[in-house]
């Protein structure tokens, strides 16, 4: 592959923002990836940032998972237990609809609690 500025010069790597081949006297390392000179330079570093914000992002979404299966682990015990007092005390009918919503509520939560994390990096 040659750069494709300098049709001639051999290419020694890729902009990371368009994919056009770069030659030494073109190059522009931004930190972040190759990048054409000028033109690409400001996408390379932006294409950076969003790789790096996406793995905080991730860590977020993590700890939403778990909380949402926390929650309903929590909500399906306080429905049974309710459904447990209902029965005692008021209504059959009652008791079979916090009794479902309780089952509704921790099967969901257990399966938020067992659902595919994203992947740590190693860094």
């Amino acid at each position: 592959m040659n750069c494709f500025a300098h049709q001639a010069a051999p290419a020694v790597g890729i902009c990371r923002a368009c994919g056009k081949g770069v030659c030494a006297a073109c190059a522009a390392d931004t930190g972040a990836g190759l990048a054409c000179p000028g033109a690409c330079e400001d996408r390379v570093l932006l294409l950076g940032r969003m790789v790096d914000s996406n793995a905080r992002v991730m860590r977020t979404a993590d700890r939403q998972v778990w909380s949402s299966g926390m929650l309903g682990v929590v909500m399906g015990v306080l429905f049974l237990a309710l459904a447990v007092w209902t029965y005692k005390e008021v209504h059959v009918m009652l008791t079979a609809l916090t009794g479902g919503m309780g089952l509704i509520f921790l099967g969901h939560g257990f399966f938020r609690l067992t659902a595919e994390r994203f992947p740590r990096s190693g860094g």
